[in-house]
């Protein structure tokens, strides 16, 4: 049976796929597909970009994890999909908000070439304002957080472990709320995709440009 992969929206900041309004029953069952949905990390547990001024601990908060854990997820449908019934070449992503963002966002991916055939956009794009920021922007909302939560972001460049293990020990009912402190823009949101040159190489409207979407219907 063809799949069909629900990514579920919330500015990247809120959202989880066990919303009622998301059950599928109905459409599964008049469809004749299967219909999949995952969760992903959100907010500063999901995008918080550090990287940059850590040398040597870059892993430590390289930002996109939210976009890496949906990748995870799709390959892990692509592997097991005749498992569960279903045709591994004829996966579909679609998303509402930020998961229509999403959707843009694995389709001009290079670390998610090939494993959907197509995509069903629902009200947004990588090109939103909301939907992406620079590295720069990203570094700058990550030490406002980290200064947030009293982990002194001055002392990343050299000594990046204190100051990661100072944040692991906030717990995260602060981090969820000081992470609204930590920035504040018009149509945008604290947490959002970066472009971090891995996940996403480039600005999103030159990967609009120049992404191989080859093999997409």
């Amino acid at each position: 049976l063809p799949i069909l992969i629900w990514i579920y929206g919330g500015g990247f900041m809120t959202g989880s796929a066990t919303l009622d309004i998301y059950n599928a029953e109905i459409m599964s069952a008049v469809g004749n597909v299967i219909v999949a949905s995952f969760q992903y990390r959100l907010g500063a547990f999901g995008f918080l970009h550090l990287s940059p001024v850590m040398p040597g601990f870059e892993e430590e908060a390289p930002g996109n994890v939210g976009l890496w854990d949906q990748a995870l997820a799709l390959r892990w449908l692509k592997e097991n999909a005749r498992a569960f019934g279903g045709n591994p070449e004829w996966m579909t992503l679609f998303g509402e908000s930020a998961g229509s963002s999403s959707v843009n966002a694995q389709l001009m991916s290079p670390v998610t070439r090939g494993l959907v055939k197509r995509g069903m956009m629902q009200s947004a794009t990588m090109n939103a304002p909301w939907s992406h920021m620079t590295s720069e922007k990203a570094v700058e909302i990550g030490k406002a957080l980290v200064n947030d939560c009293n982990c002194n972001a001055s002392l990343l460049p050299e000594n990046p472990q204190a100051v990661m293990a100072c944040m692991r020990q906030v717990d995260a009912k602060t981090i969820s709320v000081q992470q609204w402190n930590s920035y504040s823009g018009i149509l945008s949101f604290p947490s959002a995709p970066t472009i971090d040159g891995a996940f996403l190489p480039a600005d999103p409207m030159t990967l609009l440009k120049t992404a191989d979407l080859s093999g997409y219907d």
